[in-house]
């Protein structure tokens, strides 16, 4: 089975369990159990908060570090010669995307103005990041 077929069927069976808990609660039948459906639910989310904020952390580390090594590379072959690391910045970016789907699942879950502002900001400077590259890739065709 495909991960695309894993996380569907996840999220189908997911889907269901919460419609059949639902009727039940609305049936009065077991309000216990849906509670304890919804502190399960949100103890995975806060996990996958976590993971993700493991990869988004490791995508950027792992970029800054593939960055550092090609640039003391090529300066060491070539002092004085321009470099072209534009497209690298793309770890950067998909570094902080990663970063957004975890605070936004982070707020969802904890609905705090904290983690608003902290979603805000983090969407805030992948904005200018991009912003910045596009830019940058801009001005740097025309020199």
């Amino acid at each position: 089975m495909k991960s695309k077929e894993v996380i569907a069927t996840l999220m189908a069976i997911l889907a269901i369990t919460t419609v059949v808990l639902t009727l039940l609660y609305c049936l009065g039948e077991s309000a216990s159990l849906l509670l304890a459906y919804e502190e399960a639910v949100t103890v995975l989310l806060e996990i996958l908060v976590i993971v993700l904020h493991v990869l988004g952390g490791g995508v950027i580390f792992f970029g800054a570090l593939l960055l550092g090594l090609r640039y003391f590379r090529e300066k060491i072959k070539e002092p004085f010669r321009p470099i072209e690391f534009l497209h690298r910045a793309r770890f950067l970016t998909v570094g902080l995307e990663i970063f957004i789907g975890a605070e936004i699942i982070h707020t969802a879950t904890a609905r705090t103005v904290e983690g608003f502002v902290l979603l805000f900001l983090t969407i805030a400077s992948r904005s200018f990041i991009a912003l910045f590259i596009y830019l940058e890739k801009k001005w740097g065709l025309h020199q």
